[in-house]
């Protein structure tokens, strides 16, 4: 369609064979891929520079390997536990409940809890050493 008008995004998705909805998530991934106008690059007069270091889609190659190296490490600390200790552990640290809620779910003591998180943190730390400040940090 060529009116000489500026087209609707209905206009431009019906052209396109798209539905509005993939139109506009096409229209949000550019925003974020900091697409510059060929009129802006001439201005500046240089390519503009984009630091991947601190740019949240790049991740780091060193975050990677220590982002597996966790998993792997949070994993074989995992098994470890028993059935008990996985559930206190899953429930506190992954589902954000308080240790009287737990309680109510396991149907066991406050305190009974309070011990089963306590040794379970105990094995995870012979298996995590370090990496057992991601859990403190809650």
């Amino acid at each position: 369609m060529q009116t000489g008008k500026t087209a609707l995004d209905e206009e431009v998705a019906r052209e396109l064979g798209v539905s509005g909805e993939e139109l506009m998530e096409w229209q949000s991934q550019l925003k974020v891929t900091n697409v510059v106008s060929l009129n802006e690059f001439i201005e500046q007069g240089s390519e503009p520079v984009m630091d991947a270091r601190h740019n949240s889609h790049f991740i780091q190659p060193e975050e990677q390997v220590q982002e597996t190296e966790l998993k792997e490490k949070l994993q074989e600390a995992m098994e470890q536990l028993t059935e008990k200790e996985k559930k206190v552990i899953l429930l506190y640290y992954y589902e954000d409940l308080t240790l009287k809620e737990i309680s109510k779910v396991l149907e066991v003591s406050e305190s009974r809890i309070s011990q089963l998180h306590t040794k379970a943190l105990s094995k995870m730390q012979k298996t995590m050493g370090a990496y057992m400040e991601i859990l403190a940090k809650k």
